[in-house]
């Protein structure tokens, strides 16, 4: 069996989105700025707005986007995991949880592993075909790999028998 992608690049995520926002705050700190001196007024507002909005926008984008992975890879019985150059092998029946974030406008899936790997105890990614709401339920994606782990931990118990 051949190896499937079941991770969308996180380049957008990761990066051209916080470089939206930051342009976009330092355009409205320089006209605001700007239109403040042409009146005569000190510009603190302006100077301190665009920097709380930072501030939480980093906060945020830490939280939830900074640690997903590169790349994941579904193999006959375990996941392949690139990122930052680096690539880790999990076997399926390691997995403890899948736990799917759908309430957001990315879909963000974290994998919690029974021991850590090079890449941590948890694994994040954004799935295939998660953007959007899934209302009603998981992602094809995800519901496949929840059965692929289910259907390994059940091998795995067999062996043990």
């Amino acid at each position: 069996m051949r190896m499937t992608k079941i991770s969308s690049s996180p380049i957008f995520i990761k990066w051209v989105f916080p470089l939206g926002i930051l342009v976009f705050l330092s355009f409205f700190l320089v006209q605001g700025s700007r239109q403040e001196a042409a009146q005569g007024r000190s510009g603190v507002l302006f100077i301190l707005g665009p920097m709380f909005m930072s501030a939480i926008f980093f906060t945020l984008w830490r939280q939830f986007a900074s640690d997903l992975v590169s790349e994941i890879w579904l193999d006959e019985d375990s996941l392949v995991v690139r990122h930052k150059g680096r690539e880790v092998r999990v076997k399926l029946a390691s997995v403890v949880n899948v736990n799917d974030l759908t309430q957001s406008n990315w879909s963000r899936v974290i994998l919690l592993l029974r021991e850590p790997c090079d890449l941590g105890q948890e694994i994040a990614f954004s799935p295939l075909g998660g953007k959007g709401f899934t209302f009603g339920g998981h992602n094809k994606v995800v519901r496949n790999l929840i059965w692929r782990i289910d259907a390994a931990r059940l091998q795995e118990t067999k062996k043990l028998d």
